[in-house]
C-alpha cells in the first residue's frame, strides 16, 4: 500500500499561529466576570460555585461572611436547606427577640439589652439561659450570674452560655476571676518594625497585650515565653519611638520592673 507523506513549505510555525489565536478566542468567549464577596449588596449572597453575586430570598439578607443568607433582624428561621435555601417568619410583638440559634421566638427581660440583630443580651458576668434542661423553649430569657468567688471562681465562656472555672493564675493570684486593671498601654493594633517597614498584624494585636499582663501581673510562664517567642517574631527588634508597642520593648521593660524579684519558674528575672 503506498503512503503519501504530506510535505510542508514555508515556516511550519505559521500553520500553529492559527490555532493559537482560535484557542485564545475560544478563552475569551468562555470568561466570567470577575466578582467578589465584598462586591455584593446587602440583599445578596456571594455563590462560591459560579463566583458571581445572587439575590437572597424575601426577608433576608446575607450572611456575615456573604457566602450565605441569612433572616432579618427579628424574623426566625422556619427552614433551613443550606446556602440561600432558607425561610423566615417575623416573630410576635410580646416575644420580638430571636433566640441564639435563631429557630424560635423570645422576650427579654426587663433591663437586658436587644442588640442589632433582635437578640438579648445578658450583662456581663451573667450567661444566658433560653431553654429548660430538658430543651423546652422558656418564655423569657434569664440572665444567670456565675459565682465567681470560692470554691467555685467562675465566669461565663466565650459563648455565654456555660459557667467555666478562671484560670489558676488569676484565682492564685487575686483570688477572683478578675484581672484588675491594665498595668501597661498598649495600641489596639500593634505594628511589626523591620527595617523601616511596619506592619499591622491581628495576631500581635490579639495576643501581644494579654501575654505581656499576664507575665507581668501574675507571672505566667507561658504568657512570658509566648511574649519572648513574638521578640524573635520580630527579629528581636526595639523600636526606640514606641518601645511599650511592641514585643522586645516589652519584654524590656517587663525585666527592668521584675529584675528585683530574683528567680520565678526556675528563670531569673521573671
Amino acid at each position: 500500500m503506498a503512503v503519501t507523506k504530506l510535505q510542508f513549505r514555508g515556516n511550519p510555525l505559521a500553520l500553529l499561529l492559527p490555532m493559537v489565536l482560535l484557542s485564545l478566542g475560544h478563552s475569551l468567549i468562555n470568561s466570567v466576570p470577575f466578582q467578589t464577596v465584598q462586591g455584593c449588596t446587602k440583599k445578596q449572597y456571594f455563590d462560591i460555585s459560579r463566583m458571581i453575586c445572587r439575590p437572597c430570598g424575601a426577608k433576608q439578607q446575607k450572611s456575615k461572611d456573604g457566602t450565605s443568607c441569612v433572616c432579618l433582624p427579628g424574623y426566625k428561621l422556619i427552614s433551613n436547606k443550606g446556602g440561600p435555601f432558607i425561610r423566615c417568619a417575623k416573630c410576635p410583638a410580646l416575644q420580638s427577640a430571636v433566640t441564639q440559634d435563631g429557630w424560635s421566638c423570645i422576650r427579654c427581660p426587663q433591663g437586658v439589652i436587644l442588640d442589632n440583630e433582635r437578640k438579648c443580651r445578658c450583662p456581663m458576668g451573667n450567661i444566658m439561659v433560653e431553654r429548660h434542661i430538658n430543651g423546652a423553649l422558656l418564655t423569657q430569657v434569664q440572665c444567670q450570674p456565675c459565682s465567681t468567688s470560692r470554691p467555685s471562681f467562675t465566669m461565663p465562656d466565650l459563648s455565654a452560655k456555660h459557667c467555666i472555672r478562671c484560670h489558676e493564675t488569676f484565682i492564685t493570684t487575686t483570688q477572683s476571676c478578675d484581672c484588675k486593671s491594665n498595668v501597661l498601654t498598649i495600641l489596639k493594633t500593634p505594628t511589626i518594625s523591620l527595617q523601616n517597614l511596619k506592619v499591622s498584624s491581628a495576631w500581635f494585636a490579639s495576643h501581644l497585650k494579654a501575654s505581656a499582663i499576664a507575665c507581668l501581673r501574675f507571672a505566667n510562664l507561658t504568657a512570658c515565653q509566648a511574649l519572648g517567642n513574638m521578640c524573635v517574631m520580630t527579629m528581636n527588634s526595639i523600636n526606640i519611638l514606641t518601645p511599650s508597642n511592641d514585643a522586645c520593648g516589652l519584654y524590656q521593660t517587663i525585666f527592668k520592673k521584675t529584675i528585683h524579684l530574683g528567680i520565678s519558674h526556675s528563670i531569673n528575672s521573671w
